[in-house]
């Protein structure tokens, strides 16, 4: 599979890997219980995303791959294009951004339009990241649950083009 394919795709792929002694920064994390995260040199049966094989391949990594399961965000014979599939919202967040350039930075309307885009990505991304939060109304921290927005199809795509 090529790269592309693996950007314009969701990807999950079983495999065993081993990345060169030098690499600093280990990007494939292995879960050891509910808490606890390592990054190893080398792993079997490991479940990846496309971002991740992505960026392990990019740092050398050795892979011996069992399976891999793919979702293709589009189908070339089809009339939309990319784009639609990789940015939902440019639409509206090409409108907001337009709005928000209109008013003088860091007025409150410019904060407005600001405050509104970034809670549109922020509620598709919202609870991926298994990131805990302060909870006023029980007093205590808790995990942070997916939004009805959250979908990792969408943000994937975006974050993998930085590659």
């Amino acid at each position: 599979m090529s790269r592309d394919y693996l950007i314009y795709s969701y990807a999950i792929i079983k495999c065993n890997f081993r990345f060169p002694e030098n690499i600093k920064y280990l990007p494939i994390p292995i879960y050891v219980d509910k808490t606890s995260i390592v990054y190893p040199l080398e792993g079997e049966g490991s479940v990846l995303t496309s971002s991740e094989y992505l960026l392990a391949k990019a740092q050398d990594c050795n892979f011996e791959i069992d399976e891999i399961y793919t979702i293709p965000f589009f189908e070339k014979n089809k009339s939309e294009t990319v784009s639609d599939y990789l940015y939902p919202f440019k639409e509206i967040i090409s409108e907001i951004q337009s709005k928000k350039k209109k008013h003088l930075k860091d007025t409150i309307a410019n904060l407005m339009y600001k405050e509104i885009g970034n809670s549109i990505y922020g509620s598709v991304v919202y609870g991926m990241s298994d990131k805990k939060k302060y909870d006023n109304k029980s007093g205590k921290t808790i995990r942070m649950q997916a939004h009805f927005l959250m979908n990792s199809m969408f943000v994937i795509p975006w974050a993998l083009l930085v590659l």
